[in-house]
């Protein structure tokens, strides 16, 4: 994002004037604590001339990289809890493979 208002010199003052933002709507977006919805992608892609689909992308590409650092985080032993019964039908999948899930 930084990269394109740059390139098109345009403020983040003046970005979000244009848009409506408020400035904390929109450090929450750079932020990644606001999700890049369809209609927000349309919005980017108007001033900034970026095809809509590869905002939506980003966005895809950052909660999939979130969801990966949150399960990295927790034991495999805790996600397994309480699912003893479906390790028969549906065995985890082992951890050097849980990377390519997203």
């Amino acid at each position: 994002m930084e990269e394109h208002l740059d390139a098109h010199g345009i403020s983040h003052a003046e970005f979000t004037r244009q848009f409506g933002f408020t400035a904390k709507l929109f450090g929450e977006i750079i932020s990644g604590k606001v999700l890049v919805d369809p209609a927000t992608a349309l919005r980017f892609k108007t001033v900034l001339g970026v095809h809509a689909g590869i905002w939506l992308g980003i966005e895809k590409d950052h909660q999939c990289y979130r969801q990966q650092q949150t399960r990295a985080k927790v034991p495999v032993a805790e996600t397994l809890a309480g699912q003893e019964g479906d390790r028969k039908v549906n065995p985890p999948i082992p951890v050097e493979r849980r990377d390519w899930v997203c």
